[in-house]
């Protein structure tokens, strides 16, 4: 497998490699989730592929972790992002990531324990909203931009260039963050969560918790593949097996993901096709 990951096609490729190793199906998924996922969050917090590139790694690492868990193609992503304590598989969301690791990047020298780094980081922030906005900025205004908001003079205007602070708005917009701001000290709220700079260091671990519970959620509110899922949330060892295979025969992990989605293609169950007759193999009668 590739160490860096100089163009996304790298990313991808190294994806597929783990998924077509002779690796079992359950070291293939911590593989992943240790090594895959982590060698990208650099690349991530410095923005050095535009959205549509981290889309094309979801999409890829999304088909192949499905067919690691032998997954039809209609099978919930929920299941594979929700939170393993909670039934799902625990797998980062590189889309989501991408942002969570810029808007992190933000917050992060805005709140750095080096006065010199916060004076800086606030002095280009200012800037970028005044040469926005046309006028000085308010704590109110660098909030609203921060959350990415497109009212009054932010819908009439654009950024001029793209910095740290242009990428953390669109990021805060994408997954619905808001910022606040009081005597300068930012503060980032979510969910019915409000990560204060005392607290800088939880902001990644929060943004990743809250994703990770609403697939959880969102899976259970399916009226299909969510109603299994319900038992399966709860107690934490329902999960066991996920992570290290134990107790688990390879052909019992070629179906436990799909019957507790109830995607076992099972007897009796209606295909949509119409029925036809059958016919006796000797007689050719019905």
């Amino acid at each position: 497998m590739s160490k860096d990951c100089s163009s996304i096609n790298d990313a991808v490729s190294n994806a597929v490699k783990i998924s077509a190793s002779k690796l079992s199906p359950w070291q293939k998924l911590d593989a992943m989730k240790s090594f895959f996922f982590p060698s990208l969050n650099f690349a991530m917090r410095t923005a050095q592929f535009p959205k549509g590139d981290w889309l094309k790694v979801q999409q890829s690492t999304t088909k192949e972790i499905k067919d690691v868990l032998s997954l039809p193609t209609n099978a919930s992503v929920s299941y594979l992002h929700g939170d393993r304590f909670k039934g799902g598989c625990g797998v980062p969301e590189a889309t989501r990531d991408s942002d969570f690791y810029l808007v992190d990047t933000a917050f992060k020298l805005l709140t750095s324990t080096d006065e010199k780094v916060v004076v800086k980081a606030l002095g280009q922030l200012v800037k970028t909203v005044r040469h926005r906005l046309q006028r000085e900025p308010s704590n109110g205004d660098l909030a609203s931009f921060l959350s990415g908001s497109m009212e009054g003079k932010f819908r009439e205007t654009t950024n001029a260039v793209q910095n740290t602070w242009t990428l953390a708005r669109m990021a805060a917009r994408r997954q619905n963050l808001t910022w606040t701001f009081s005597e300068d000290q930012p503060s980032i709220s979510f969910d019915g969560t409000t990560v204060t700079g005392s607290d800088r260091k939880k902001l990644l671990k929060s943004l990743h918790q809250a994703a990770k519970v609403s697939h959880i959620e969102k899976l259970l509110s399916m009226r299909s593949q969510g109603k299994a899922m319900e038992c399966v949330a709860a107690h934490p060892a329902s999960s066991h097996f996920i992570t290290n295979g134990k107790f688990t025969r390879f052909a019992d992990w070629r179906f436990v993901h799909s019957a507790r989605l109830n995607l076992l293609p099972v007897n009796g169950q209606s295909s949509g096709l119409t029925h036809q007759p059958e016919m006796s193999s000797v007689w050719g009668t019905k």
